[in-house]
């Protein structure tokens, strides 16, 4: 048999650590998706424990427009998912129990109903490509959402976050054709310089002492810039812009 010695034993240690360096998709506990699908993806399914970092790489399509529900799900733990690719579920383009979304530029997820669907735990999302609900939500989650320059987030309501204090940042656009930004159970909304959120109905509607930051752009094609309700606030800085029809805070 042979064994190793204590300097050949550091020197195997130094070369695993050094191929781990040089191919972070080895790490433990992460997955890739390269393969395009017409019936969607289940990380459950897909992907045993311990992982629960996925990233879908750019150039797959996932479209489980015609007999599915979502595009991409998972339910049985909370996952950490990054996506280039493009997305698009008959009902809900990435439903997920909790954990991260990480929307990356060139990624597009649409959603029949909703685009992004968060239940359980908290999301955070990050987008920096598109994110639409055609007949409802966006982002129907609890958490926190930064959409950044270049984004844009879309539906019959851009973004509802509901459970606990949730945050909105936005440097991009978000739009609904109702309400843009609603935050049901409080934190906070800081729209940036760039940031345009646009609602017909509302452009931010927020509620149980919520903040809403304003340096961008707010605007109601239809009815209220900004509703306050319970004890809100509203801080319209230096160049920011409310822009209605009818009333521009309520």
């Amino acid at each position: 048999h042979y064994k190793l010695v204590p300097k050949q034993q550091f020197s195997l240690a130094l070369l695993v650590f050094a191929l781990w360096v040089a191919c972070p998709s080895w790490a433990w506990g992460q997955g890739v998706i390269s393969q395009s699908s017409t019936s969607g993806d289940n990380l459950d399914s897909l992907f045993n424990l311990p992982t629960n970092t996925v990233t879908i790489v750019s150039g797959v399509t996932i479209d489980n427009s015609v007999n599915g529900s979502a595009a991409v799900s998972g339910s049985s733990r909370t996952w950490a998912l990054t996506n280039s690719a493009a997305l698009n579920g008959q009902e809900i383009g990435v439903s997920l129990a909790g954990g991260t979304m990480n929307n990356l530029a060139d990624g597009k997820i649409t959603g029949g109903v909703d685009g992004i669907y968060g239940f359980g735990n908290p999301q955070t999302i990050v987008n920096a490509g598109v994110i639409s609900g055609t007949n409802n939500t966006a982002i129907l989650s609890s958490g926190s959402v930064n959409n950044l320059s270049g984004g844009t987030i879309k539906g019959y309501t851009g973004v509802f976050l509901n459970g606990g204090y949730c945050y909105v940042t936005n440097s991009g656009l978000i739009t609904g054709d109702y309400i843009g930004v609603n935050l049901f159970s409080g934190g906070s909304v800081l729209n940036l310089t760039n940031g345009v959120i646009d609602g017909e109905s509302y452009g931010v509607s927020v509620n149980d002492n919520a903040s809403v930051n304003n340096a961008g752009t707010i605007i109601s094609t239809d009815s209220v810039g900004v509703q306050l309700n319970n004890g809100d606030s509203l801080n319209n800085q230096l160049g920011g812009v409310i822009l209605v029809v009818s009333v521009g805070v309520e």
